[in-house]
């Protein structure tokens, strides 16, 4: 991410006039096997690249609370809605404690629950999934 936003200083491109999808470190935890950091310093790293994308790049999607790789690593759709859910949480509550408003970087979170080939099946699974997330 720091390669691309040095890249665009250097060309004269403001950060407020581009928007990119950055992947956390904690995503990695996802995938078994694939970590750097452990979970703590992985939440310290999203925390404080949440500060900064909300303060100085307005249009970069912060983050995606999806459990596709959980998935594709043995999780039933159940378990994959659970942990999507679960890491949201986290995230959400990591950018409260950083002493931020929840409206201000909730909106430019992303969802990408894992998706299977019987349409009805998904269609109904991320409807519900939908509704549960603001009760969760």
């Amino acid at each position: 991410m720091a390669m691309y936003l040095v890249l665009a200083e250097k060309r004269g491109i403001p950060g407020k006039s581009y928007g990119l999808h950055p992947r956390t470190t904690f995503e990695r935890i996802r995938r078994p096997g694939t970590y750097i950091f452990s979970p703590r310093h992985s939440m310290r790293m999203f925390r404080d690249s949440l500060v900064f994308f909300a303060k100085h790049l307005p249009n970069v999607n912060i983050t995606s609370m999806g459990g596709f790789h959980i998935r594709e690593a043995g999780a039933t759709r159940e378990q994959d809605l659970a942990f999507s859910f679960a890491i949201g949480a986290a995230y959400l509550q990591e950018g409260v404690k950083a002493g931020m408003n929840v409206d201000d970087f909730a909106p430019r979170f992303s969802s990408t629950p894992s998706g299977e080939h019987g349409i009805f099946k998904e269609v109904a699974f991320h409807r519900a999934g939908r509704r549960m997330w603001p009760r969760s």
